[in-house]
């Protein structure tokens, strides 16, 4: 911790975010070295957009400003994206931007401005998807995960869906809708990761040799996409 303090000052501003959110992982992040690297971001400005995007989910105190650049900064993003690669194979912009994702609060304003919403309390998304997870993790033995070759926590994505064709009748193409879940990573043999199908994923800026067909993310995406190919 005091070599942490006494470094601070010097970090990149990669160093910061990266320190601040491992001691928030394991619940160190308080008293002197928070406001240390609080001190830091605050002196790195302006940053490059991974660090800043995760030091704005860390939330160091009075630390706004990051907050507002961040948010500057993915408006402008979402309506360069929209105007000149959404409907294209192009991965330019994410090179450009040097930016693999913009952590949870930034995604959360990105897909708001290309008209993806947060489900509200009230509709129970968040609920069953909790409900769902409690039921995947009932069905593991109590040591699966000492099995892998390495220990990591579980990562789950959950989605509804209900897809109907803009262009035809109910009776014609019945509408698609139900709920899937996945985890993160290569769950072995037979499994959605590692499978593309329709989907094809990018290698991204940052983390380069990271298989992005193993995400939860992709994973439903594929799924859902054949899906609707098979209907």
């Amino acid at each position: 911790m005091p070599q942490a303090l006494g470094a601070a000052a010097e970090f990149e501003p990669l160093d910061v975010a990266n320190t601040a959110w491992a001691f928030q992982a394991v619940q160190l992040l308080d008293g002197s070295l928070r406001d240390a690297l609080a001190t830091a971001a605050l002196h790195s400005i302006p940053m490059e957009n991974q660090p800043l995007s995760t030091l704005v989910d860390v939330g160091l105190p009075g630390c706004q400003a990051l907050e507002e650049r961040l948010h500057a900064k993915i408006v402008a993003f979402a309506q360069k994206w929209l105007r000149e690669e959404a409907f294209s194979s192009s991965s330019a912009l994410l090179f450009d931007w040097q930016v693999d994702n913009f952590g949870i609060s930034g995604t959360k304003l990105l897909l708001s401005l290309i008209g993806v919403a947060t489900p509200k309390l009230e509709s129970g998304f968040q609920d069953r998807a909790l409900a769902r997870v409690e039921l995947e993790e009932s069905r593991r033995e109590g040591d699966w995960r000492l099995q892998r070759f390495f220990f990591k926590g579980r990562v789950y994505c959950y989605i509804e869906f209900s897809l109907s064709h803009p262009a035809v009748t109910q009776e014609e193409a019945p509408q698609l809708q139900g709920s899937l879940i996945k985890e993160n990573s290569f769950l072995g043999e037979g499994t959605r990761a590692g499978r593309t199908g329709l989907l094809r994923s990018w290698a991204l800026p940052i983390n380069e040799l990271v298989d992005r067909t193993l995400c939860a993310e992709f994973q439903l995406l594929g799924e859902v996409c054949e899906m609707l190919h098979r209907s």
